[in-house]
């Protein structure tokens, strides 16, 4: 296993959990809305860490269940970001109560930043 590919990972993750920043869930969304309504590619290129995974497994030729299984998270996460703002366009606003039905809630440092640990961890198990 390559040290390095993790700690790697694991700065992306950080920088793109600092860029995708909010006080609570719904201003999160509004963030990432604003940044997706300026260029929608440049918010795709703002996950740089789902592009970092998929580029390693590719080039590597790594494709076991942990790997298919980070990717596929990641995936599920930009892809239900896009979902959320194609509803705000069609519906005219954000909001997680009206949305799903749960009450807006606090986003803590811990949240924001557990990603990194978590995707990280994971992304070593894949290429050990």
């Amino acid at each position: 296993m390559n040290w390095l590919d993790v700690a790697l990972l694991f700065f992306l993750e950080i920088i793109e959990a600092t860029l995708q920043k909010g006080e609570s869930a719904n201003a999160l969304i509004a963030n990432l809305y604003a940044l997706y309504q300026n260029s929608p590619l440049r918010f795709i290129l703002l996950h740089i860490s789902f592009i970092y995974v998929l580029f390693y497994a590719l080039s590597h030729g790594i494709f076991n269940g942990w790997l298919l299984l980070l990717v596929a998270i990641k995936g599920f996460d930009l892809g239900l970001k896009l979902r959320i703002f194609k509803r705000i366009e069609q519906e005219g606003g954000f909001s997680l109560e009206r949305f799903y039905g749960v009450p807006d809630m606090a986003v803590t440092p811990f949240m924001r930043y557990a990603g990194a640990f978590l995707y990280s961890g994971l992304f070593a198990l894949a290429i050990a």
